[in-house]
């Protein structure tokens, strides 16, 4: 007896993708049951376009929310399984002939995440892996979250197929006017957690979260050991009457500790790392005027040989100061300058409840230019390295 055949919804969010969505639509809609557009007012051809592919159109006005538009159109899905696409994708033929294969023979797991090669005026980026969970089953468990870089969560098991991508293309210019609208969509988000996310980063989550951005798992789970070690230690201590806490602080602890590091307390890592990441990029604000900036590195650390002119990417979070200070260590200085409307978080804002040096400021994942180097005065100091701030780069953890 023929199995019977799952069926598909598509589900897409758009805003004024005339430029892309016909060839978006044209890709995937031989192998999808029914197209959910969900439009959030659009003023070109966009949906005129959508109804040339018979698709199922919602309006539903744009609130600066990737998460809250996208749930409107999985609500709508009427089929067993959902697909998702964005207007300037198309998926790999390859990845599109596997849709049932992989819905039929994969019992048990409800969700599939594959890689996305994305380019920027035909040159393909860093950005990779870059998995994005696009086809999992309808189950109301199973929704986005997160107004800023959405995510899917709700499914019991996921799988990531390596050899099915999904293809990105974009112009720089259409970059440029995305990032400029995530930083809105970022500071026009409430970040109730942002205090809590601060408070540990300035004490031993920066090693979780910079790991994570490096994508140095073994050392991640190296050093959330020896952060939950200290965790436990403070609530031992105000246990035993030694340390001082208020309610507050003592939940925030208890939140973020694990008995055992096994696979649960690993997804717990990653989803609260992954959260303190975007809380801390969300709550960045532009700069005023021009900064510059310093950062001490071990020797051991410091940028591998950098020649001037030479563009280079930090994929950290990086702690700088306004202030330059001598540690008594052998170590490199960057002097990094960063332009006016450059992106920075300024710490000396949490100064009542962190423990963060004077003048403390994180700056993104950028891309820099090496500008000069030149000698210390300092003994330690084994060079100064100048550096210009270019731009914010994108992260995908």
């Amino acid at each position: 007896m023929m199995k019977k055949r799952v069926s598909i919804s598509l589900c897409m969010i758009v805003l004024n993708e005339e430029k892309f969505l016909k060839r978006s639509l044209a890709n995937v809609a031989p192998y999808v049951d029914e197209i959910i557009i969900v439009d959030g007012g659009s003023t070109d051809k966009t949906l005129k376009i959508a109804e040339r592919f018979k698709a199922r159109i919602i309006q539903a006005p744009w609130k600066d929310d990737f998460a809250a538009q996208r749930n409107i159109g999985l609500r709508q899905a009427k089929m067993n399984w959902i697909l998702v696409i964005d207007a300037d994708e198309v998926y790999e033929k390859k990845l599109l002939e596997e849709l049932q294969p992989l819905a039929e023979n994969n019992i048990g797991i409800d969700a599939f995440a594959f890689p996305r090669k994305n380019y920027i005026d035909g040159k393909q980026t860093s950005a990779y892996p870059d998995r994005q969970t696009r086809f999992f089953k309808r189950d109301k468990k199973i929704h986005y979250e997160k107004p800023l870089h959405e995510q899917v969560v709700g499914f019991r098991r996921i799988a990531s197929p390596m050899d099915l991508h999904i293809i990105h293309r974009k112009t720089s210019q259409r970059q440029a006017l995305q990032n400029g609208h995530y930083e809105v969509i970022g500071r026009s988000v409430k970040n109730v957690d942002l205090e809590e996310t601060i408070f540990f980063y300035t004490r031993n989550d920066y090693l979780i979260v910079n790991n994570l951005l490096c994508g140095n798992m073994d050392r991640l789970w190296r050093v959330a050991e020896i952060v939950n070690n200290d965790s436990k230690g403070v609530l031992k201590e105000y246990e035993a009457g030694e340390r001082v806490l208020d309610t507050k602080s003592i939940e925030r602890f208890q939140n973020r500790i694990y008995q055992k590091l096994n696979d649960e307390a690993k997804k717990k890592i990653l989803k609260i790392a992954r959260n303190d990441v975007s809380n801390i990029l969300s709550a960045m604000k532009l700069t005023n005027n021009k900064m510059v900036l310093y950062r001490n590195v071990r020797v051991d650390d410091v940028l591998p040989n950098c020649n001037l002119n030479d563009t280079v990417e930090f994929k950290i979070i990086s702690s700088t100061s306004a202030v330059p200070s001598d540690p008594n260590y052998n170590f490199y200085r960057y002097e990094i300058t960063v332009p006016k409307n450059g992106f920075v978080l300024e710490l000396d804002q949490f100064d009542n409840f962190v423990r963060n040096e004077d003048c403390e400021i994180l700056l993104p994942p950028m891309k820099c230019k090496v500008k000069n180097t030149r000698k210390s005065n300092n003994k330690n100091c084994k060079g100064i390295i100048e550096l210009e701030y270019l731009e914010k780069i994108s992260v995908n953890i």
